[in-house]
């Protein structure tokens, strides 16, 4: 009410917005592998008390069926929040023409080699489901590919030399380590 009042959002924002949220919070429940549903709809109640939200249960239990079958098939390609997308080379050298939605250009925009699944719906602004389906079509076209989770950066090699070759020099003792090609070193 408050941000109504001072104009920041408007009313057609506002219940667009609270509606959304209240579809993604019962989708959550069908994601639960058990347990009990009963939806009580109030008929001739006076709408004027919850002006924002109006869900109908018929297309609420609809649309959640539809997605417990999207996330099997997103879990296949998907099955956790850690893994590691990048863009696959080799679809840069094919030189087809890339049509995608706003929504995908703004996912596929988050993937730098570096964030992982969980990462990405944090930054996306979308729902979860609606980022992992992105992402699922992205990797099922063969535009992203999984990073190796073996595979690091220079960057983060260099800081392991670096706090190998510190530890080594002040433990005191003699040893020698091969990281990645690089022998590190040090004598007492």
């Amino acid at each position: 009410e408050v941000l109504l009042e001072i104009g920041l959002v408007s009313r057609e924002e506002m219940a667009r917005r609270l509606q959304q949220r209240t579809e993604e919070a019962v989708y959550r429940l069908f994601e639960w592998s058990q347990g009990d549903f009963l939806i009580e709809t109030y008929e001739g109640q006076d709408q004027s008390e919850d002006p924002f939200v109006s869900l109908s249960p018929t297309h609420l239990i609809m649309e959640g069926a539809r997605r417990i079958d999207e996330w099997r098939r997103i879990r296949e390609k998907l099955p956790s929040g850690d893994i590691v997308l990048q863009f696959a080379p080799s679809y840069a050298l094919r030189g087809d023409e890339i049509t995608l939605t706003s929504p995908e250009w703004e996912v596929l925009a988050l993937v730098n080699g570096e964030r992982d699944v969980d990462a990405i719906v944090a930054k996306s602004g979308l729902s979860p489901f609606e980022t992992q389906r992105i992402l699922y079509g992205l990797l099922s076209a063969g535009l992203l590919i999984y990073r190796s989770q073996l595979a690091l950066s220079s960057a983060r090699v260099e800081a392991m030399r670096s706090s190998l070759a510190r530890l080594v020099e002040e433990s005191g003792v003699r040893c020698a380590v091969s990281l990645l090609g690089c022998r590190i070193g040090a004598r007492n």
